[in-house]
């Protein structure tokens, strides 16, 4: 039997935490130059890849508190200078780690996001101008093929964001508001996402989370939301109709995922099989 290491197990790449509840477990990139931060936020059991940078430290703090990773890389000008910020996560149980170098040289960085994205410019992936989200991007992309020890296949997709296209909600008032967790128990029962949320899939759950946390400002996008919610609810029959098509679908993320670390057993694929039998032939 042929012996040896297939895949670096470590907080942020745990493929087990989040199943039971359809949680995000995030792992994320922090890169920080003379003038700004690069932030990169992946889940590689869902294949979820956020990014985006900024000038403020604060801002950092912000994001940071909204996807919870727990696991951090960074470069050693960020370890220099938040010193605190590290000690903090550290004693949230978090695993902060400063990365090797040639994770954060933009050429290799470049490199990479072009090889697994399959692209000929990381322009084509919405990264034109903002090197510092590239290179936090590139270094997370690398870090993660390097223990996954494999094509992650499933991540095919990245999504660059404005921080300034959001409402920017402050680590205080976040938690004061109980958003999506009580402030004393720290438990989903209680907060406004528990109130609100019935959705009838993991990857919608996941979803609502992510617009609660990230509240728009565009009025223009407001508005297409607030009339395909006003259309769902006038028509009673067809929204009942299509939570009775959701309600058998599993979760098809995690399902790719397990695909692409060739995972799956006969249950997952039996699972993938109902879950696409309501799109027809």
């Amino acid at each position: 039997v042929k012996r040896g290491v297939i895949r670096i197990v470590t907080p942020g790449t745990d493929l087990s935490s989040g199943e039971s509840d359809g949680s995000n477990n995030y792992i994320a990139a922090i890169y920080k130059d003379k003038k700004s931060y690069g932030l990169a936020f992946a889940d590689v059991s869902t294949g979820d890849f956020y990014t985006t940078e900024t000038s403020d430290m604060s801002k950092v703090i912000d994001e940071v508190q909204k996807y919870d990773p727990s696991e951090f890389i960074y470069n050693s000008a960020f370890s220099d200078e938040q010193p605190d910020f590290i000690s903090d996560e550290t004693a949230k149980k978090k695993l902060c780690s400063e990365a090797d170098r040639s994770y954060f040289l933009q050429e290799n960085a470049e490199d990479v996001l072009k090889r697994h994205f399959k692209v000929y410019s990381t322009a084509a992936l919405g990264l034109d101008g903002t090197p510092a989200s590239l290179i936090a991007s590139g270094a997370l992309t690398a870090y993660l093929l390097d223990t996954q020890m494999n094509d992650l296949s499933h991540m095919n997709e990245i999504h660059p964001y404005s921080i300034g296209r959001y409402l920017v909600i402050d680590h205080s008032t976040y938690r004061n508001l109980e958003l999506t967790e009580t402030m004393r128990e720290k438990e989903k029962r209680g907060s406004l996402l528990w109130v609100l949320d019935h959705t009838k899939t993991a990857m919608g759950a996941r979803k609502l989370k992510n617009m609660m946390e990230h509240p728009l400002l565009d009025v223009a996008e407001i508005n297409g939301r607030l009339d395909a919610i006003d259309e769902l609810s006038a028509s009673m029959v067809d929204r009942e109709e299509i939570r009775e098509y959701l309600s058998g679908i599993y979760d098809l993320l995690r399902l790719l995922m397990k695909f692409s670390y060739k995972s799956a057993n006969p249950r997952d694929l039996l699972a993938f099989k109902d879950s696409i039998k309501p799109l027809g032939p």
